[in-house]
């Protein structure tokens, strides 16, 4: 998918030349990528194509993004934060003339504060190196996106990114108490919960960097839970296994994950290792349920009787973190093992209220129909989150446009049905269509905060909302 853009057009090719001085002088030549293969690794995110930035900075510090930024609009330039670049809707790419600002240095756990589960952390951290270091002190950081591995705490603020564990303990937004952040007149600025009045916290959050660039976040940590138990449910079909996971959700209080997964991802699973899952099954439940011991063996037995109630073919479950860790495995690899039997991947990202769940899938399978895709679905259905999987070869044009028309319809129809797009964000792949849904209030609030955080639009043009005269809003 390719990113075409119309602002910031002009040729502004003999002022690049000038502006990239003025960074070296500013920075430091260590701090300055500018060569056209270092431009062309920053063109892309895992999805987007677009055109190379004029110039790739990466920082340090606080103090050298808000100078980055004052560089930024004395040559009238845009300025587009970049964490690990692992989101699919165009969200981390420059517009044509500018400036990529990448935090891959500025990652450093700066502090962990046991005593009052709490860590502060610049942007680059990678997500679940927090965890790792917070283990120690038996703690650990709650959000748990599929890209943990790889992806940023600060882009997991931008896109207020989640994870199978956001229905128990809140997505990335609300595990954030304080943020250090850079304004568009390029002034380092601070905002904490503790202080009360205006929460610029939650502002920023899913903003993708539309309204600023944080540098610094205090961020929650959580106790680690006494007794962790994972159960696997396999179902002859999808619609039994939402059913069954509502049930559960509901009346087993210790649960904290609810995973589901498809006949297709199951079988390129089995194809790739040596399953976790039972075989020939159509759809599988992956449950966990954490708490005190007591707690989460009396949900598990009750999530038995639950399960085999609604059809379940089988059920297994187990306390030891071995086996927790492979049965976990299998959904955290679902990418990788569907990427083995075929040559590309849309991952669609969709929310659905939990009660539309399974008109959410039918509506899902009918579309893929229409377009004569595979797809497998998988999601997280404690929160009502959804992940079709499209299966197509980019080379072949007709399936491309059959993918990107699919792909639209899905958002359409979770739309219809109360929901929209997910937790990966919206970029500009998804703003059409998401901002169409908006009544005129709504636009209109939308365009005066952006006006009054960024009045030049300078800050990731282009993305959330389309281009609009800010005083017709």
């Amino acid at each position: 998918m390719n990113f075409v853009p119309h602002r910031f057009m002009a040729d502004l090719a003999d002022t690049d030349m000038e502006l990239r001085r003025r960074l070296v002088s500013a920075l430091g030549r260590e701090a300055i990528l500018d060569t056209p293969d270092d431009l062309l690794a920053y063109a892309c995110d895992a999805l987007v194509d677009a055109p190379p930035p004029v110039v790739v900075v990466l920082p340090r510090s606080a103090a050298d993004v808000a100078m980055t930024v004052r560089i930024a609009a004395s040559f009238e330039r845009s300025i587009t934060a970049r964490g690990a670049a692992t989101g699919m809707t165009g969200g981390a790419v420059a517009v044509p003339g500018g400036i990529l600002l990448s935090t891959v240095r500025m990652n450093h756990i700066l502090e962990i504060d046991p005593a009052h589960r709490r860590a502060r952390v610049q942007p680059g951290v990678v997500t679940l190196d927090l965890t790792y270091a917070a283990a120690p002190y038996g703690l650990f950081f709650a959000p748990d996106p599929a890209s943990e591995r790889i992806c940023t705490i600060g882009g997991n603020f931008a896109t207020n990114a989640a994870g199978p564990h956001a229905f128990a303990y809140g997505a990335t937004a609300e595990q954030v108490l304080a943020i250090e952040y850079v304004d568009a007149s390029g002034d380092i600025r601070q905002s904490n919960l503790d202080d009360g009045g205006i929460d610029v916290c939650s502002i920023l959050a899913g903003s993708e960097g539309t309204l600023g660039i944080v540098t610094c976040l205090d961020v929650r940590l959580r106790k680690a839970p006494e007794s962790i138990c994972i159960g696997v449910a396999s179902f002859p079909d999808l619609e039994s296994a939402i059913e069954a996971s509502t049930a559960i959700r509901e009346r087993c209080t210790a649960v904290v994950a609810l995973e589901l997964l498809d006949e297709l991802a199951l079988m390129a699973i089995a194809a790739t290792s040596t399953s976790p899952y039972p075989r020939n099954a159509k759809a599988v439940l992956l449950i966990e349920f954490a708490g005190l011991l007591e707690d989460t063996r009396e949900s598990e037995d009750r999530a038995e009787a639950l399960v085999r109630r609604y059809a379940a073919d089988s059920w297994v479950s187990t306390h030891t973190v071995a086996e927790a860790q492979r049965l976990w495995s299998g959904r955290h690899d679902v990418r990788k093992a569907l990427s083995r039997i075929s040559p590309d991947l849309m991952v669609c990202d969709l929310a659905v209220p939990r009660s539309r769940l399974v008109q959410a899938v039918r509506a899902i399978a009918a579309i893929a129909k229409q377009h004569r895709l595979r797809c497998s679905t998988v999601g997280h259905l404690g929160d009502g989150g959804l992940h079709p999987i499209l299966l197509y070869d980019r080379t072949d044009i007709d399936e491309n446009a059959a993918v990107e028309s699919a792909s639209n319809e899905m958002l359409e129809a979770m739309l219809t049905l109360g929901g929209g797009a997910g937790e990966y964000g919206i970029g500009f792949t998804k703003r059409e269509i998401v901002y169409q849904q908006r009544d005129a209030t709504d636009r209109a609030a939308l365009h005066r905060l952006h006006h009054a955080l960024d009045p030049q639009q300078r800050f990731n043009p282009e993305k959330l909302l389309p281009p609009r005269e800010l005083e017709h809003a």
